[in-house]
């Protein structure tokens, strides 16, 4: 939770960056990265949530 809030601050932080700089090509790929970053966490959690329930079960 601790290192996704970081990574999050850090692309924000970037992200107002490249707005101000507004070179569009760059932004919309960094937006893309946060996008698919976030996406990564969420199945990272999820595969985490499903080995959880299938350790409950085996005990």
């Amino acid at each position: 939770m601790h290192i996704h809030w970081i990574s999050e601050f850090m692309s924000l932080t970037i992200l107002i960056k490249f707005i101000l700089t507004g070179n569009s090509a760059k932004r919309n790929f960094l937006i893309l990265k946060t996008h698919s970053l976030k996406s990564v966490l969420k199945m990272i959690k999820t595969i985490r949530f499903i080995i959880m329930i299938i350790l409950l079960i085996k005990s």
